[in-house]
């Protein structure tokens, strides 16, 4: 317990001194004779002293409020700060083709979908959910789309991921992930806090997130073939705005191969990337991301296991002070004790001078 004015308890001894004053005012008893028998004391006279004590807790408990006492509690708890997160993904049609999925077969798109899905929200196993993060979505086929701006709803942008599907017109079929990284990175420099001004990202607080940790989480199964941004200049883009990009390779061909040597014994041939994925290697490379590629679902969720690993910040435990003001009850108790003692005395206490 703390007090927060002490010098208010200096005021003590001088309610004693009015205590000690009030009793020497008190009724002096009545002489009786020699043999008589001592008068029978009723109820309200042994009662008399019960207005000079409320008094007395009046002013006791007025002080004691002036004096602010307070209790003090500490408790501790664990926070960890957020980070930006624009997920983009493709939406061409070449993901409706098929892969190993669980113990069946579903599109690359589905096995996308639930993977997402999994990342923001966490499953039972290898992704724990973004919880505290800004997380907004981008798709992309021939054009680049926001699906959802950054936001902390998370159970909307999983809804959102969750039902994805590609684009039905011949002419919006295409692969624009370089615009679609150019969208991501101006979303992600808007959420950067500006000046007092209030330029930023609409309905977000700026401090919500650590913002000198944005990244974009880019999933393609091809080469870039359209759009008004090269891979490279959204890269550059995203780089000199400090926004890292991880860059996942969907369904590639990563098959290992053989061959023999000099003296005919099988070898592992080293894979060369082909160039749509040296593409995707100098943009995770420019801007201090990683590239990986998947083949199924098990292999794509372990990448996102691994993002989601590598994008962790910081857990961290802070105390947090609670104060309980006791100068409330204090008070209240004060003024029913004065009412009490007016009460009293103007009543059935009443003395007559």
């Amino acid at each position: 317990m703390t007090i927060a004015s002490p010098f208010a308890l200096l005021l003590l001894p001088v309610v004693a001194w009015l205590v000690w004053r009030r009793r020497r005012g008190r009724l002096l008893p009545l002489p009786t004779a020699p043999g008589d028998p001592a008068p029978r004391r009723s109820l309200r006279v042994r009662l008399l002293w019960l207005p000079a004590a409320l008094r007395a807790l009046a002013l006791v408990t007025a002080v004691l409020a002036l004096a602010r006492p307070q209790g003090q509690r500490t408790e501790w708890r664990e926070e960890a700060e957020g980070i930006a997160i624009q997920m983009v993904v493709d939406l061409s049609s070449s993901m409706l083709a098929d892969l190993d999925f669980r113990d069946g077969r579903a599109t690359r798109l589905e096995a996308a979908r639930t993977v997402m899905r999994e990342f923001i929200l966490g499953n039972d196993s290898t992704l724990e959910g973004r919880d505290g993060d800004l997380i907004g979505l981008v798709t992309f086929a021939r054009y680049a789309d926001t699906l959802s701006p950054l936001t902390l709803n998370h159970r909307a942008v999983a809804e959102i991921a969750g039902q994805l599907d590609v684009h039905s017109h011949p002419n919006e079929d295409g692969t624009a992930y370089g615009d679609a990284i150019a969208l991501a990175a101006a979303h992600l420099r808007l959420q950067e806090p500006h000046d007092d001004s209030g330029n930023g990202a609409p309905g977000i607080d700026p401090s919500a997130v650590d913002a000198d940790s944005r990244i974009i989480i880019l999933l393609t199964d091809g080469e870039n073939n359209c759009g008004r941004y090269l891979p490279a200049e959204a890269a550059a883009i995203a780089a000199e705005w400090g926004i890292r990009i991880y860059t996942i390779a969907l369904g590639f061909d990563t098959r290992v191969q053989y061959g023999t040597d000099a003296d005919g014994n099988q070898v592992v041939i080293p894979r060369q990337p082909t160039a749509p994925e040296r593409v995707l290697q100098d943009i995770a490379g420019k801007t201090g991301g990683i590239h990986r590629h998947a083949n199924d679902f098990e292999s794509l969720e372990m990448v996102y296991a691994e993002i989601d690993r590598l994008e962790r910040r910081p857990v961290r435990s802070v105390a947090v002070e609670q104060s309980a003001e006791w100068f409330p009850p204090l008070a209240l108790t004060a003024l029913l004790a004065l009412l009490l003692e007016s009460v009293l005395r103007a009543g059935w206490l009443r003395v007559v001078p």
